[in-house]
Formats: C-alpha cells, structure tokens, sequence
C-alpha cells in the first residue's frame, strides 16, 4: 500500500524520479521511482521502474515524520 509519494524531479538524463513511501508487509519502505518516455509518451503513471532505498520497521522512532502519519493506527 503507498502511503505517500514525492513531488516529482527531472534527472541529467532527462527522466523523471519520485520517492514512494509503502507500507510492504511490516515494514515502510522508501522506493526510489523512474518514469521513463517512450516514442513521446508517457510508459505510465505508477512506479515504472523502482529500487528499494531505505527502510524501517513499523515501530521504528527514525522513520521519516511525513510517513507517520499515513499509517494505520494501532487500535
């Protein structure tokens, strides 16, 4: 499930890269995300290609602030 995702930025070799926080079993993970343009368009709109940059666990104090609060409580 993603919880959050980045303002999106154009790299010196012209694609565009976000970070997408996800909830991924018991874990918050930070994805590192690539569109890339084929023939003029857009591939798509979603993760296109991604690697995984850091992660924490759900009860992690150090997980980043802007996460936090789009987890599900512990009711």
């Amino acid at each position: 499930m993603t919880l959050y995702k980045t303002q999106k930025w154009k790299g010196d070799d012209k694609k565009t890269y976000w970070y997408e926080y996800k909830l991924e079993e018991k874990e918050v993970r930070k994805w590192l995300c690539r569109e890339d343009k084929m023939f003029e368009s857009n591939v798509g709109s979603d993760c296109v290609i991604g690697q995984i940059v850091e992660h924490w666990s759900i009860d992690d104090p150090n997980k980043p602030k802007e996460v936090r609060q789009y987890l599900p409580s512990k009711n």
